[in-house]
């Protein structure tokens, strides 16, 4: 990155002051976005932290889990047992007063052996997909935010190339009217310079417009305005060495949410295909009672009921059948998730590369190679070796390579985004110093 002395040295070169000023706001305007994009205190992990503690859908799935919890134990339990009194023998008529008393009943319902385990696997595996769904969501929110922060930092800083762009191009439209004014330019150089004007504002109010969306969308995700404070800054050094790929599916694979989910949803279909097994055979209804009569008499009874399954055929069997099926089918779509998450870690594995490439391509070769070429048209122009139009294009391709360098970087930051929201793990110490 050249200095703005060393640019002005360089413009004293030329017969025509004012290109050189052009040169001079290039240069000084690419230390100005060096300089916007160092980070601030007030960044990514600030908007983070505030979407995991602010975001309305997130406390609700919170709050599922958090419910689906407390149900774990309830299943394990036994039923309630039943008490009974009841007044015995009140006579209608001539019946015999003697005979009257009460009973007093108690019933417990006794689940056959393993039924209570069965719903108590049932319920935590429940338990387990609400807290996964939880942890999937809170992934998503951070993926999200991440994302929205990088493309604002990354539409701020093409903002600031068209600002400067903006700039330079009144300061090239001055020294057109003042060559034309003495017949060394030409009307169409004149209304061109213009139009380049005009759409460079363009540009910049459709940019500046989209950037307000993508802010509404990022309170959206915090769940509250977007703090007044706050850096938007993202300058990423292509990296270095790239992480193997087996290694980064692996982990997705290992840890991802939306498979623990899916897993947790497995073992809850097992849990229900087993207590469609159990469900036929027969609880126990254990009942006692004690008889008291107004002569002092006194009589108990013990009794056992069970259930007959008579009906296991149409109404149990297809019930056992259902089940296995949804057992079935849960594994079917937990094998789809894995195998999509690990294309889509593959892909992201794939695009960051090339990523990489692009950022480091536009930062050696095009950056330099661009602004070369603006100089020696520069020097042609003057002496009449090249059109206007060619100079206007070697100018163009100055601000292109800019504002690629910036989409560059976005790009490479979406793809690590994506990589540690399926991983679960940080790519930034593999950067170069």
């Amino acid at each position: 990155m050249e200095t703005a002395a060393i640019c002005w040295k360089r413009c004293n070169r030329y017969a025509w002051p004012g290109l050189g000023v052009v040169i001079l706001l290039i240069c000084s305007g690419a230390s100005a976005l060096a300089a916007a994009a160092a980070p601030g205190d007030k960044g990514l992990a600030s908007l983070i932290a505030i979407a995991l503690s602010h975001n309305p859908g997130l406390k609700s799935a919170q709050r599922q889990a958090d419910a689906a919890a407390l149900k774990v134990a309830p299943a394990a339990s036994l039923p309630d047992p039943e008490f009974m009194v009841e007044t015995m023998n009140n006579p209608l008529g001539s019946a015999m007063a003697e005979n009257q008393g009460f009973e007093y009943s108690w019933r417990q319902m006794i689940p056959y052996p393993g039924k209570l385990n069965a719903a108590a696997a049932r319920q935590r595996a429940e338990a387990d997909a609400a807290r996964e769904t939880y942890a999937m969501k809170a992934a998503d929110l951070k993926k999200d935010v991440a994302l929205m922060y990088y493309g604002i930092a990354a539409m701020d800083a093409r903002l600031a190339v068209e600002y400067q762009k903006q700039k330079q191009l009144e300061a090239v439209g001055a020294v057109i009217a003042a060559r034309f004014a003495g017949g060394k330019a030409t009307l169409s150089e004149y209304i061109r310079t213009h139009n380049m004007k005009a759409m460079a504002r363009t540009d910049s109010a459709v940019m500046a417009a989209e950037r307000e969306r993508m802010a509404a969308d990022l309170a959206a995700m915090l769940g509250g305005p977007i703090p007044k404070d706050t850096v938007f800054s993202a300058d990423p050094a292509p990296l270095k060495q790239l992480p193997k790929e087996t290694e980064l599916v692996d982990k997705a694979l290992a840890g991802f949410p939306e498979l623990r989910m899916k897993r947790a949803m497995e073992r809850r279909m097992a849990a229900e295909a087993e207590q469609m097994r159990l469900e036929p055979l027969p609880d126990f209804m254990l009942s006692g009672a004690l008889e008291t009569m107004k002569n002092g008499d006194k009589t108990y009874s013990l009794g056992v009921a069970i259930p007959l399954p008579l009906f296991y055929k149409t109404k149990q069997a297809p019930l056992i059948d259902a089940a296995a099926a949804m057992r079935e089918a849960t594994t079917g779509e937990r094998r789809e998730a894995e195998n999509r998450i690990a294309q889509q870690v593959r892909a992201r594995y794939a695009a960051l590369a090339k990523a990489n490439e692009a950022l480091t391509l536009y930062q050696t070769a095009l950056k330099s190679g661009t602004q070369q070429a603006f100089d020696v048209a520069l020097k042609d122009y003057q002496i009449g070796r090249i059109s206007f139009s060619e100079l206007i294009e070697t100018f163009q391709a100055v601000y292109d390579t800019l504002s690629g360098i910036e989409k560059s970087k976005q790009w490479a930051m979406e793809e690590r985004v994506y990589l540690e929201f399926y991983t679960g793990s940080p790519l930034r110490g593999e950067e170069k110093p």
